[in-house]
């Protein structure tokens, strides 16, 4: 059995959502990315780090921690 996300009901999420997605990213696939891309709302915040892989938490926590607060900064 294949498991994946509803595209329609990610699209309709309306909370505020930033998706990181390093450069360094070597165990999903890039197709994965492109799928969020693809169905993510237009609000959606998509960055992708070059100085993160698939465990920033642990490879780079200050860096996570700062996208993070900066984008909770921006949020009204």
């Amino acid at each position: 059995m294949e498991l994946m996300l509803d595209p329609d009901k990610l699209a309709g999420l309306n909370m505020p959502l930033m998706l990181l997605w390093g450069q360094s990213e070597r165990l999903l696939p890039e197709e994965n990315l492109t799928f969020f891309e693809n169905h993510l709302p237009s609000h959606a915040l998509v960055k992708r780090p070059d100085c993160m892989g698939h465990v920033p938490h642990l490879e780079i926590p200050l860096a996570l921690s700062e996208h993070i607060r900066g984008f909770l900064a921006q949020l009204p």
